[in-house]
């Protein structure tokens, strides 16, 4: 891994093929590049209308595809190499109900803005996925109440509805116009819902919301720490702080909270993925939870990028947001390449980042302390507890934080 982070170019990557080939005869390493010419063309980012934002789970608009397989069609065929690639748009909850509200006829002045990044995207045959909206609304589903749910029906009726009109018409007048029978979107939009519901009832029953309550703990303790030592000049203890609970209560280093998390500290609310965390009382415990889904957005987006789109393409995700947040999280800790074995495996992602050096960069008086983290022997101590105690469990370290940050009032 540690050859990986210097690998720049796609003579860096077919050099480490060359010296580590038993090590990776299974691998395929995915590297996004920047400058013009070789690689396949796919922005990073698209930025529309200054209210709409694209990002891609790669931080440069060239991607470079790399194995055995591949560089042997390379030396054999003089460099020409045909590569299925797919990819797919997810929408966060506020582009969904803009959708929504768009295919309902009604135009306030955002659905317009809206409606013309949609023809934007419809040009470029662009694939949707309206998934991170239902994680969002999953407890809803469950619940069942009867306007909750018929809110959340016509969402998934509206996204399916869109599906299948003409892109074409779309793109070029803006117009819907159904090319499938409305019997089709309905009962399209009621097979997603029951299989939903279904997903979601098992996930319930074998504790599997994890994924979410994961991330929730570790936003409500960067919330928990900002209350206890406030202000930028303790940033310093406080990412120490940060340190200690992933080194010791966690036993695992999620690097993207940290930097978000040293971020924040050192730059309080100019910080905007978390600035929302500088409320107080129900407001922050809910702007926690929606910082969260953000960060449970951007890590599911990283394991579907594998070989899983049409005919086992490599699926390149993006996700579609009107939050500017959420798109500076997605740019302060962009991915440079991933590694990926099989469909099976969540790939391995390398961030253009080195976010130990950042912090040695950022609080050069704590080096020490930064370095003994990320020494092999405390890599080796979490690695022992993990096996010792199994992985984190959130569910009873989030009353106890709630009732932390209800102390400070």
């Amino acid at each position: 891994m540690l050859r990986l982070n210097r690998v720049r170019t796609l003579n860096d990557a077919a050099q480490l093929w060359i010296d580590a080939h038993e090590e990776l005869w299974d691998y395929t390493l995915i590297l996004s590049c920047d400058g013009e010419g070789g690689g396949l063309p796919w922005p990073a980012r698209l930025d529309l209308n200054g209210k709409a934002y694209i990002r891609s789970i790669f931080s440069r608009s060239r991607l470079w595809f790399v194995n055995r397989h591949i560089l042997e069609e390379m030396a054999r065929d003089g460099g020409h190499v045909n590569i299925p690639v797919d990819y797919s748009i997810s929408f966060d909850t506020n582009a969904a109900n803009y959708l929504r509200t768009m295919v309902e006829g009604k135009s306030p002045e955002i659905i317009d803005v809206f409606r013309e990044v949609m023809r934007t995207l419809s040009g470029k045959s662009f694939n949707w996925d309206i998934m991170p909206f239902l994680r969002e609304r999953s407890r809803d589903v469950l619940a069942g109440d009867p306007a909750v749910l018929d809110h959340i029906w016509r969402t998934v009726y509206a996204t399916e509805y869109f599906a299948g009109c003409d892109a074409a018409e779309f793109a070029r007048s803006g117009a819907l116009a159904l090319t499938v029978p409305e019997s089709q979107v309905t009962a399209k939009s009621q097979d997603i819902l029951g299989s939903f519901h279904r997903l979601e009832t098992r996930r319930a029953q074998s504790g599997m919301d994890r994924d979410f309550a994961l991330f929730y703990a570790f936003v409500l303790k960067i919330a928990a720490i900002e209350r206890q030592l406030p202000g930028r000049s303790t940033s310093g203890k406080k990412l120490l702080m940060l340190l200690e609970f992933f080194h010791s209560e966690v036993s695992a280093m999620f690097l993207n909270v940290l930097w978000a998390g040293a971020s924040f500290f050192q730059q309080g609310s100019q910080f905007r993925p978390l600035q929302k965390l500088s409320a107080t009382g129900e407001n922050l415990l809910r702007n926690a939870a929606n910082i969260a889904w953000d960060f449970h957005h951007v890590t599911m987006m990283r394991q579907y990028a594998t070989t899983i789109g049409r005919d086992r393409s490599f699926m390149v995700p993006y996700l579609l947001t009107f939050d500017r947040g959420i798109a500076d999280l997605m740019d302060g800790f962009a991915n440079r390449s991933c590694l990926i074995k099989t469909a099976e495996e969540f790939p391995a992602f390398i961030p253009d980042i080195n976010v130990e050096q950042w912090f040695h960069i950022n609080w050069p008086h704590l080096n020490e302390h930064i370095h003994n983290y990320f020494s092999a022997d405390a890599l080796k101590s979490r690695e022992a507890r993990r096996a010792q105690r199994g992985s984190f469990d959130p569910y009873p370290v989030i009353p106890r934080l709630k009732a932390q940050l209800a102390s400070y009032g």
